[in-house]
């Protein structure tokens, strides 16, 4: 790598973080045709399953969080982790509670590090043959960027997720496309202080969320 390559990447590294970046940002130079999304949806309604299933060890990186959202937000992973024998060697999930002690805390921790392997969304890029065949792959492909974890989600009605911080986004960007919401869905951000509401319509265009803030 030039010494240039090296200045720019690390230029581009400061440029990128929570807080030079929007809380949330239209991309409305991108617009997906709302009625295939529908229906590229329908062949998948049935394979909607709980985030432990869906998603192997990565709950573990929000193990508390996964855990208050399992009987409410289901997924269907259409990028799976890039060595298919060790995401299914990857039994149960291991969380934490008030009522451990630190020697319990403390085992956990080292087996949760044995994982870290997995909890890498980077490697977790490998499109399933039911994503390839269908329309959400030619959206992905409007991206310049390497795609990493696309899935389908869905909150039930009423129900909320807890307030957390994802990763920064010098590390991953996350976009988002709704095809089905209505008024009452509401995004809210946490920046420096300032609580932020804002609605995201279902109209076709891929929003950009800046998951480093809390969300």
């Amino acid at each position: 790598m030039k010494n240039s390559d090296k200045v720019n990447q690390s230029n581009r590294h400061r440029f990128l973080n929570k807080y030079s970046l929007p809380y949330a940002f239209k991309l409305s130079h991108i617009k997906f045709d709302l009625n295939k999304l529908r229906d590229a949806l329908n062949p998948f309604l049935s394979k909607f399953i709980n985030i432990y299933d869906a998603n192997k060890g990565l709950c573990k990186a929000h193990s508390e969080l996964a855990e208050l959202l399992k009987d409410d937000f289901f997924e269907v992973s259409l990028t799976k982790y890039k060595n298919s024998e060790s995401e299914d060697n990857i039994i149960g999930e291991k969380i934490y509670n008030q009522n451990q002690s630190s020697s319990q805390k403390y085992r956990l921790m080292i087996s949760r590090s044995k994982d870290l392997h997995i909890l890498n969304e980077h490697d977790w890029n490998i499109p399933t043959k039911s994503f390839k065949d269908s329309y959400f792959f030619d959206c992905i492909k409007s991206f310049k960027a390497s795609v990493i974890r696309a899935r389908l989600t869905t909150l039930g009605p009423g129900k909320k997720v807890a307030p957390h911080i994802d990763y920064n986004v010098n590390h991953a960007v996350r976009i988002i496309v709704p095809i089905y919401t209505n008024e009452q869905c509401w995004n809210y951000f946490w920046r420096k202080g300032q609580k932020i509401k804002i609605h995201i319509p279902a109209d076709g265009h891929p929003w950009f969320l800046n998951v480093g803030l809390k969300h």
